[in-house]
């Protein structure tokens, strides 16, 4: 839901990183020893707290042109995305395509009527909006169906539970990167919360959803104060709860001076 800055900073420090590499070494035929001596001014210089791995091959050669702790054991992380990418289209194909299904029996139509259940079969379509549900949706009208009479279901049975991988933290929860694997998702399952910190220390924060989806956004109470950015970092920070029926509940605090 929000993305601090010093996420912001370290990938775009790393991309000039592999910028650099491919620029002077690829690009610019300059000497791999130089090129190297570059990376690790780079890295040295920019994350001089933080331990990373780093290997460069040549795809042509084979050859190892660049490597920092190449043998040293790290969490996988976000890395581990490569590999789930490369398998699906190894098993996929590029020719894949998502198909988000609106079903029902043609027997149950008469003048206008559906008279039975209509679904939607959602396939875990990673790129699906509100605008093309709403496509969906005018499909029926469409096919001049102005009623129906029956259950209007939303079916997520493509994929089996538990959604949530084993070791999932509960405080991490509401936050972007530990969303459940679900067969529904649109608009990247993610709604964005305007954030404003109060005028004094110790008076609460407005919180507030935008964007076009923001009426479908139930904040059931906001109970954040604002706090120094130093009480933000290091002893108060912001949490988010959700409840079974999708109402959020804010607690902890924000640093004053910085809307987000």
């Amino acid at each position: 839901m929000i993305l601090s800055y010093e996420r912001v900073f370290m990938r775009t420090k790393i991309g000039q990183i592999v910028l650099l590499f491919w620029l002077q070494f690829c690009v610019l035929a300059i000497p791999q020893d130089q090129v190297i001596k570059k990376i690790d001014g780079l890295i040295d210089m920019n994350f001089a707290n933080a331990v990373f791995g780093l290997v460069l091959q040549d795809l042509d050669t084979g050859v190892i042109v660049y490597q920092r702790l190449a043998d040293t054991l790290f969490v996988p992380a976000s890395a581990s995305k490569l590999f789930v990418a490369a398998a699906g289209l190894q098993e996929l194909t590029a020719r894949f395509r998502f198909q988000t299904k609106l079903k029902f029996n043609n027997s149950n139509v008469q003048s206008g009527t559906i008279t039975g259940p209509v679904a939607i079969e959602f396939n875990g379509d990673p790129s699906f909006t509100f605008t093309a549900f709403k496509k969906l949706i005018h499909r029926l009208k469409q096919a001049k169906i102005t009623t129906i009479k029956g259950n209007f279901i939303l079916d997520s049975t493509t994929f089996e539970n538990p959604g949530l991988a084993a070791g999932y933290s509960i405080d991490d929860l509401p936050w972007y990167y530990a969303s459940a694997v679900t067969a529904i998702i649109m608009n990247e399952n993610q709604i964005n919360i305007a954030i404003t910190p109060g005028r004094q220390l110790g008076s609460l924060a407005t919180i507030k959803p935008v964007g076009r989806l923001s009426k479908y956004c139930p904040i059931a109470a906001s109970l954040v104060r604002t706090v120094t950015a130093e009480e933000s970092e290091n002893i108060c920070q912001l949490q988010i709860n959700m409840e079974q029926t999708n109402d959020l509940y804010f607690t902890g605090c924000w640093p004053i001076g910085r809307n987000s």
